[in-house]
């Protein structure tokens, strides 16, 4: 019985002295404790470098299990973020927006495999809401008893860079009646972070399958495909505020979405996007700029991109851009080159003219006599590509969503579309 009383005592220490370490460390901005990768993911066809796992990362860039994200070092989570609880849909609630109700900032909520029939709205809640098993298990689609004209997802309260969506297919979100603003992901005021999804099959007056107003997301390895809009059929961004909003876009696969007035897959008013290592190809409008429309005062830049076979009006039409309007475009293939130069390349450091050579019937992956292996810069490049395979594989970074795969090099040879057993 004694033995028993000091074998509690002794864990009691232990754990006293675990919580004051823990204490220190975070307040001296030394290394958190935590050192287990908790990846919602892993076995998505669309990963990142979260889903490697942590063993092997040194100490200085550590994935904290509390916050179920990586950080540079303790002095990144405040104490009150280690009492953050995990929640599970649909086995503590039956849909997901029960779960972001209850949730609070810092919370994760993990969503299971299956379709919801749902909207949901983050609330200007830091939280995370992640699939278990990726974006071709997980569907958030439409509630067809709701007749209001809103958003599958919402950011609408000034959600940060720490509300995080990731893992989903976003569906069957249409929003063409008086609020008419964004099919599948609707963004306001806000700085998201969107990975990991695949967004598809929505419409809108103003962003098919994405609508940004004064907004500056992350959106990160994503296929956004099979969107209309009037204005961006794929993406919509604009600031009229008197601000100049700057989303991020990378590693995303930009494609096949529809516009009736201007930019098949984006279109960029009074912002200044920064878009890195896309595919956009294969979108169309019948107004102006089949890949990239900039207009009224837009300022984006484009580089490691390849924009090909887009249209407008069913003419080739990769970039369209208006008087009061500019696109700093470099280290990019776009068909159609210089059009005050035919058979120059756009005018920009670097940039091709050359057929991408996709492997075809939908697969926007390189083929090994691509023109644009090797063929980006390194600066502001990503580490990952869209599957998840290592950048670079060769001599230099690719353009594009793929970095074509050395098998037996790096990373996994995941492909994009490919549905999990």
């Amino acid at each position: 019985m004694e033995k028993a009383r000091m074998a509690v005592k002794l864990v009691n220490l232990q754990l006293v002295a675990v919580l004051v370490a823990v204490f220190v460390t975070v307040m001296s901005g030394g290394v958190a404790l935590g050192l287990e990768c908790m990846d919602c993911h892993v076995s998505s066809g669309i990963t990142t470098a979260g889903a490697e796992k942590c063993a092997g990362v040194d100490d200085q860039k550590v994935h904290n299990v509390f916050l179920g994200k990586t950080v540079d070092n303790a002095s990144s989570v405040g104490l009150d973020q280690l009492s953050s609880t995990t929640y599970y849909v649909p086995d503590n609630f039956d849909t997901i927006q029960e779960a972001i109700d209850a949730a609070t900032d810092g919370d994760e909520i993990i969503v299971g495999d299956g379709t919801y029939p749902e909207h949901i709205n983050f609330l200007g809640k830091k939280i995370t809401v992640c699939s278990e098993h990726g974006p071709f298990r997980t569907t958030i689609s439409g509630d067809p008893e709701v007749v209001e004209n809103i958003a599958i997802v919402t950011f609408w309260k000034s959600e940060g860079a720490d509300s995080m969506l990731d893992g989903f297919t976003i569906t069957n979100g249409i929003t063409n009646g008086i609020g008419f603003f964004g099919g599948g992901i609707s963004c306001n005021a806000s700085e998201p972070t969107i990975s990991n999804c695949i967004i598809t099959g929505n419409t809108g007056g103003f962003g098919g399958g994405i609508y940004c107003y004064a907004s500056e997301p992350t959106i990160s390895n994503c296929i956004i495909t099979g969107n209309t809009a009037g204005f961006g059929g794929g993406i919509f961004l604009c600031d009229w505020t008197g601000g100049v909003a700057a989303a991020t876009i990378i590693n995303c696969l930009i494609t096949d979405n529809e516009s009736s007035e201007a930019g098949g897959g984006i279109y960029c008013g009074g912002t200044a996007p920064t878009i890195i290592n896309c595919t956009i190809s294969d979108n169309s409008t019948t107004g102006f700029g089949g890949g990239i429309r900039s207009s009224v005062y837009a300022f984006p830049k484009v580089f490691n991109t390849i924009l090909w076979g887009n249209t407008a009006d069913g003419n080739p039409d990769e970039i369209s851009v208006s008087e009061d309007a500019s696109i700093d475009i470099t280290y990019s293939d776009i068909q159609g080159g210089d059009p005050d130069n035919p058979g120059s390349p756009y005018p920009g450091t670097d940039n091709i003219l050359c057929d991408p050579a996709f492997v075809g019937n939908g697969d926007y992956h390189l083929t090994e006599s691509s023109c644009c292996i090797d063929a980006g810069t390194d600066v502001g490049a990503p580490d990952y590509d869209i599957d998840g395979d290592i950048r670079p594989q060769g001599d230099g970074y690719d353009m594009g969503a793929d970095e074509v795969f050395v098998p037996g090099k790096h990373g996994k040879p995941w492909r994009l579309y490919q549905k999990m057993e």
